[in-house]
């Protein structure tokens, strides 16, 4: 009963997460694969984008739930173990979706990559989170009631985007500096 009055089990917010667990994941697999195609200075179309990445949707799925547990628990656990999660994991869907790895290797392996950058990471994280809660109280106090919920959806639907974009390019990013691996070589999985 204390769990359902303090609303931990509201099924609702649950539901919610997962959607945007889904939703999210699938928005990362998509604009992956996009995003190394016109860093590689090729056009893309969403339609070739969507098929592209299915073949590694599931697989991101677990590792999207797997990481916002982690992320969850640790903002529970006063909120910095949180942002160091996040950190750590900041890249765990683009090497689900390009190095083609299961879910506990693409978690180790975002940690590895993430690896003496998780400070500055850290900071774009709280940033980003901070500007998206805010522009979310924004909306939910300037709009009227029937119209703050669908301007908080499309809010959500470009931070997703962002996100999406940012971790694609900071995986490059971190691949080319750690490893000395260029566009051409990282995104020849895809060809």
């Amino acid at each position: 009963k204390l769990l359902v009055e303090t609303g931990v089990l509201d099924f609702g917010h649950w539901f919610s997460l997962m959607c945007q667990i889904l939703l999210g994941t699938f928005t990362d697999a998509v604009v992956i694969f996009a995003v190394f195609q016109e860093l590689r200075g090729r056009r893309v179309s969403a339609g070739e984008s969507i098929s592209r990445s299915m073949s590694r949707f599931l697989p991101a799925l677990l590792v999207g739930i797997f990481s916002t547990v982690l992320v969850l628990a640790g903002l529970l656990l006063l909120i910095v173990p949180g942002l160091i999660a996040a950190a750590a994991f900041a890249v765990a869907i683009p090497v689900c979706v390009v190095e083609r790895e299961g879910t506990a290797r693409s978690l180790s392996r975002s940690q590895h990559l993430t690896r003496g950058c998780r400070l500055r990471i850290m900071g774009v994280f709280a940033a980003y989170l901070t500007i998206q809660l805010g522009i979310s109280g924004i909306i939910r106090v300037a709009f009227p009631e029937g119209l703050a919920p669908v301007a908080d959806w499309i809010w959500t639907v470009a931070t997703t985007a962002y996100s999406a974009v940012y971790s694609a390019i900071l995986y490059h990013d971190l691949r080319s500096v750690k490893e000395g691996i260029g566009i051409n070589e990282i995104a020849a999985v895809f060809d």
